[in-house]
């Protein structure tokens, strides 16, 4: 029974808020049902207590308090001071409404500056930035946008700004699209410069340096401890070891397709002790590895580490909310020109390929899109499609050998997969589509694509040390591809997780974008249609068309009582006028 009184006393409180208060019951309405329902309580509780006013002032006669010519001002006074009343009660809540709204902060670090140039240029250029397609750019390739678009055999009527200038963000384009490049005006542009600048100073100290030599001591976890001539031979085992492993190519020998074809042979003692077969094996590797008296005196080339994975670029939380508000402020002002069609077409990530090269940085990275995605449609309120682009392919480890063996005239080609636009009624699709692409393309596409740029020339064994070199550098690029796997699915699964199928992924992509010309150019060409492709996959969110119906339903319903109001006014003084 206490139960049962508490539920009645709650469900009174519920419709009293909803008839006094209903501002504060739409703000706990979870559906569209619940919104009418407080709606429809409250309209019927303004009529109620206008009837009851009424009512009131029949029965004690409250018109013979009012003189007026008018006969109905004197029968009806009450319930109309209750009807102004209930204007200005709203009037005033809109007012302090619109007077606790943030005021709209100015576009910082040079944003506002940069888009009203790229707006006058393209104006000069005859383009019309409101019906033209217009694409956001986040991130870039080491080099610049200007690299990809020179790597694409884009013609831009409009030019980019030059990475000298240091502009936050760069617009270019021609009449078939619009790209708006956020260098300093989203985290993954942050991310991808500090990526640039940071890879290009490890290469310059690497440069003025020269290869790092660093000392390894020998992994001998088989050797006893009492073996007192282990130290003293294991630098010269450790540089043959490791110069067995990777062979020096740097000069010709007279044997070089002997030893191309050797074999390893079992070792001798078979049924001695297991660390002494072991070191007979490798004794074995070390004569089959030997040089001869003319290769004698020249240094062992020991194996070198891979270079560093790229660091995760941590960001400053003050630093990060900044970035994020001059994307939301720029989103805004494309908005506000582009009006009154969707602000964007699409959205195109250019990230660095070794981004994925360990979890943590793809993990990083992908917080970086994810946080720049939601601000997108935040702002734009509208739903797009993306494409990724892994650059810089050239810079990978055996990407120029790779470059050079691949026939130029399928450099126009795309290199990557198509991924399916993912069904609404099943949220599980983006992500399950994401994993099929990236296995696809590191397992699939790379491998025996690799293999068929694999040579060799048996009958010059110069030729074929050289070639043999290569074919080394090619199959680490299927390597690297193949540890990169996992890193890629999990970038790009993060970067959607929490957009609620407000961005689709619909192609990822590989491509060489290298400053150095035609020689580091590769993949990108074909990329370019499929980012054309997607400029009509752009609709307005729920939540934006849902306001839009409001405010159209809100001016149809002034301007009815507005047209009825006035009919019965001039109907009354009619009547008023033809009776006196």
């Amino acid at each position: 029974m206490i139960a049962l009184l508490k539920n009645l006393l709650s469900q009174i409180a519920r419709i009293a808020v909803c008839a006094f208060a209903p501002i504060v019951a739409l703000r706990h309405a979870n559906d569209r049902w619940q919104r009418w329902g407080v709606i429809a309580i409250h309209v019927v509780a303004a009529l109620v207590g206008i009837a009851a006013l009424g009512y009131v002032q029949y029965a004690l006669q409250l018109d013979t308090l009012v003189r007026s010519s008018l006969p109905m001002v004197r029968l009806t006074w009450l319930p109309l001071v209750a009807c102004l009343l209930y204007a200005i009660a709203w009037s005033a809540w809109f007012v302090a409404h619109t007077l606790r709204m943030p005021a709209e902060k100015p576009l910082g670090g040079g944003i506002h500056s940069a888009w009203q140039d790229s707006l006058h240029r393209f104006t000069a250029a005859g383009i019309d930035v409101s019906r033209t397609p217009l694409y956001l750019v986040l991130g870039s390739p080491a080099g610049g946008v200007r690299d990809f678009f020179s790597a694409s055999h884009t013609d831009l009527v409009v030019l980019p700004s030059a990475e000298e200038a240091d502009q936050p963000i760069q617009v270019c384009g021609n009449r078939d699209a619009i790209y708006v490049c956020c260098r300093e005006a989203s985290l993954t542009g942050n991310f991808t410069r500090r990526a640039a600048a940071s890879r290009q100073k490890l290469l310059e100290t690497m440069g003025s340096d020269g290869a790092p030599s660093i000392p390894r001591e020998p992994a001998h976890v088989w050797q006893s401890s009492d073996a007192a001539t282990a130290t003293s031979q294991s630098p010269t085992f450790a540089a043959s070891a490791y110069g067995a492993a990777e062979p020096s190519f740097g000069a010709a020998s007279e044997t070089g397709t002997q030893a191309a074809t050797a074999t390893l042979s079992r070792p001798a003692s078979a049924d001695g002790m297991p660390v002494d077969r072991m070191n007979e094996a490798f004794d074995h590797i070390e004569t089959l590895t030997a040089d001869d008296t003319d290769r004698s005196a020249k240094p062992v080339t020991i194996l070198q580490p891979r270079t560093a994975k790229l660091p995760m670029m941590r960001l400053e939380q003050s630093e990060a909310l900044e970035l994020l508000e001059r994307l939301d402020g720029l989103c805004r002002e494309i908005a506000e020109v582009r009006q009154p069609f969707c602000p964007i077409n699409g959205v195109v990530l250019m990230l660095p390929l070794d981004a994925a090269d360990c979890i943590e940085t793809a993990d990083h990275v992908g917080m970086r899109i994810e946080r720049d995605l939601n601000t997108i449609a935040a702002a734009t309120q509208s739903s797009v499609s993306a494409q990724v682009i892994f650059c810089d392919l050239e810079l990978c480890d055996g990407g120029q050998a790779l470059l050079d063996r691949f026939p130029e005239t399928q450099r126009h080609r795309r290199l990557g997969a198509i991924l399916p636009a993912p069904p609404a009624s099943e949220p599980d699709a983006g992500p399950a589509s994401v994993d099929r692409a990236v296995r696809w393309i590191c397992d699939e596409l790379f491998p025996p694509l690799a293999y068929r740029l694999m040579a060799r020339n048996l009958q010059d064994a110069a030729q074929d040390r050289i070639l043999r070199q290569g074919n080394h550098a090619i199959h680490r690029v299927v390597d690297t591809m193949r540890q990169r796997r996992d890193g890629m699915s999990r970038l790009l699964r993060r970067s959607i997780a929490a957009t609620a199928g407000n961005v689709r992924l619909r192609g990822c992509f590989v491509a060489a974008t290298g400053a150095a010309g035609a020689t580091k150019h590769a993949f990108a060409e074909g990329v370019m249609p499929q980012i054309l492709d997607i400029q009509n996959e752009v609709q307005w969110l729920p939540q934006r068309r849902q306001r839009d119906r409001w405010q159209r339903r809100a001016a149809a319903a002034i301007y009815a009582s507005v047209a009825i109001t006035t009919c019965a006014v001039l109907t009354y003084l009619l009547g008023w006028h033809a009776a006196n």
